[in-house]
């Protein structure tokens, strides 16, 4: 497998470096890292452990975080973003990861890789744990596309629905829809619309309503709402984690009984951390784009790093991309 990865998007490219080594000590994968000129970046390549399977692809542009994602296409073409994305559609590489502009990454996916034929708007899902301890619960769209259509949210359903069945081997993954409210006339009336259209699909495995306080414990595996409700919603999760994780700390330092009882819990806490963790999954796929495009998180450490690209193995090599297009 051939692997792109862009050392420029995210905020620590050491751990991106980190977990390259990492990967290529265990696989012979190639890896193709893509990189503006510059002593800013540069410097990082002396920490590359095996040049052997590592291929440096030397960029002229950098896209930030503040460039708008319909311009980059035209105006930085040469960036290690899109250059990426174009050797994905050119087939050079099988997958590409950046933790970048996501409104860029999109953008370059749906006019350089491409749409796969019969899917109008991709999407950006996002995971999060489940109680039961099995495959996480899959929450989309997250910002791919602010505003989504009926056709757009019974679409997300149906992407949702092949991924989560390619990838966790789930044959009717159970779907819901986020609402305000559990009762089927719930919500605005692009989300009624929904809710009937997905209740009259025999193809998805729709059950109702999902409020935004019974996503952690939700009994089912995908969750559909709009981008802009999703982002906000995936965001609150994380906060309300860290915050958690801050209060929960400060009661266990109190006092030497609570530093005592802490120690007794160690394990247990730092399993339920982890299980909490949005860097154990590494990164995101972009939906419905032709070819496997990986978006990690801004802030990804060296293990959300490791992860991305051991997401986008496991994708490649359950052929996923070819079963969305031909099912």
């Amino acid at each position: 497998m051939k692997i792109g990865l862009d050392l420029i998007g995210g905020d620590n490219p050491q751990y991106l470096i980190e977990a390259i080594n990492d990967y290529v000590k265990k696989n012979n994968d190639k890896i193709f890292l893509y990189i503006t000129k510059g002593d800013e970046y540069l410097k990082y390549l002396e920490g590359l452990d095996n040049s052997e399977n590592i291929n440096v692809v030397y960029c002229q542009s950098k896209i930030t975080k503040e460039d708008d994602p319909s311009m980059v296409i035209r105006t930085k073409k040469d960036s290690t973003l899109v250059m990426g994305v174009k050797d994905l559609k050119d087939n050079v590489i099988d997958a590409f990861i950046s933790a970048g502009n996501t409104g860029a990454l999109v953008a370059s996916g749906i006019f350089v890789a491409k749409r796969i034929k019969g899917i109008s708007k991709p999407a950006l899902p996002g995971f999060v744990p489940k109680p039961d301890g099995d495959n996480p619960l899959m929450l989309l769209d997250l910002g791919a596309n602010i505003m989504a259509t009926k056709e757009n949210l019974v679409e997300y359903a149906h992407i949702a629905s092949k991924y989560v069945k390619a990838y966790y081997g789930i044959n009717k993954p159970i779907v819901k829809l986020l609402n305000i409210g559990e009762e089927e006339k719930k919500g605005t009336d692009l989300y009624k619309e929904v809710y009937q259209e997905l209740s009259n699909d025999s193809e998805i495995n729709f059950q109702g309503n999902l409020e935004a306080r019974d996503v952690l414990r939700a009994d089912c595996d995908i969750v559909v709402m709009d981008g802009w409700t999703g982002n906000v919603l995936l965001k609150s999760i994380e906060g309300a984690i860290e915050v958690m994780g801050s209060n929960t700390k400060k009661v266990f330092l109190k006092s030497l009984k609570n530093k005592l009882a802490a120690l007794t819990l160690k394990k247990d806490l730092k399993d339920m951390a982890k299980d909490l963790d949005y860097r154990e999954l590494g990164g995101t796929p972009v939906l419905g784009i032709d070819g496997l495009l990986i978006k990690a998180h801004g802030s990804s450490n060296k293990r959300a790093f490791y992860q991305a690209i051991m997401q986008a193995k496991s994708l490649y090599n359950s052929n996923f991309i070819e079963k969305l297009k031909n099912d």
